[in-house]
């Protein structure tokens, strides 16, 4: 596996594991109360943002199984790229795809099956990651629903800028269920 790729993934798995033992102090029941009508609970953010990066990883194995229809990644990657990032750091409410939608997730969860079933996805993502041929490191594999085409260290940022925007909804939840 490329460097960049095992560093993205270490950064990754970091803050999910910081996250699970931040959370474990809180009920069942505090892990699926919305904060208010219409938010999401802890939970439904973290299904939703676990459900990104396994439907990212379905389609970068599917890209990969036809590698002649990889294009090299140009000027329109990066402008895309940059846009995406400060897309995710403005302190604005955007509503989520559909493919990632609340409607996509139960109303309640058990906390450790979603831990489970999150693990899993990032380790389906080690494996992905383990098989991708090196020249293909600047090639647009990972298909983002709002910035299109990037490559995989663009996909592993987003990851983890969208891991990053979630984890302060997230925080500002466990707050307010806290209380």
């Amino acid at each position: 596996m490329h460097a960049s790729y095992q560093s993205g993934i270490h950064r990754l798995n970091a803050k999910l594991e910081k996250l699970v033992n931040s959370l474990n102090g809180l009920s069942h029941q505090q892990l699926n109360k919305r904060p208010e009508p219409g938010a999401w609970s802890i939970l439904q953010v973290m299904q939703h943002v676990m459900l990104a990066e396994k439907l990212s990883v379905g389609y970068v194995r599917k890209k990969t199984s036809r590698p002649e229809t990889l294009k090299k990644a140009g000027f329109a990657y990066f402008f895309r790229y940059a846009v995406l990032k400060i897309f995710l750091a403005l302190p604005f409410k955007f509503k989520a795809p559909a493919v990632v939608s609340e409607d996509k997730f139960p109303e309640e969860s058990n906390f450790e099956k979603v831990v489970v079933e999150w693990k899993m996805v990032r380790s389906d993502l080690v494996k992905l990651l383990e098989g991708i041929h090196p020249s293909w490191q600047d090639k647009e594999i990972f298909k983002h629903a709002v910035a299109g085409r990037m490559t995989l260290d663009g996909m592993l940022t987003f990851f983890e800028d969208h891991f990053d925007r979630h984890l302060k909804q997230i925080e500002r939840t466990a707050k307010v269920v806290s209380a």
